[in-house]
């Protein structure tokens, strides 16, 4: 069984990896909606609801101009969607060979942060806009 480190996992935006990269995740929720009548006593009731994915991503700022935290404010500003995919680097492209998740998504925030003495930092977070896929492990 292949396993990987923290390392392997990048977020690319629009094809491109987003750089300086230190952390990443995806996670994926399902928001139940209530089905309660008087039949159900006590008890709550649910049944399946919307699903929804999020990504967030954080690392260092990199020179020169900033060319990081400069195109994820443009991607906030511009209230549209971005492509994102969630897989495993290959040499600055994602690995086909690897399940990956590949959705639109919106940036919902950013932040741009930095402590006396230490390095500058970003954070990014992006929600779902719609279906996002698991691509399987092309052979």
């Amino acid at each position: 069984m292949a396993t990987y480190n923290g390392t392997d996992l990048r977020v690319f935006l629009e094809g491109d990896l987003i750089a300086g990269e230190g952390e990443c995740s995806i996670s994926f929720s399902q928001d139940p909606r209530e089905v309660n009548n008087k039949d159900s006593g006590r008890w709550q009731e649910y049944e399946e609801g919307m699903l929804g994915a999020e990504v967030s991503v954080s690392g260092m700022v990199i020179y020169p101009a900033l060319g990081n935290i400069t195109t994820l404010y443009d991607q906030l500003v511009a209230s549209g969607t971005v492509t994102l995919v969630f897989g495993i680097n290959d040499n600055g492209s994602v690995d086909t060979t690897e399940v990956r998740y590949s959705g639109e998504f919106v940036c919902t925030g950013i932040e741009d942060s930095g402590a006396n003495r230490e390095t500058r930092a970003f954070n990014a977070t992006f929600i779902s806009s719609g279906t996002v896929s698991r691509l399987p492990a092309a052979s």
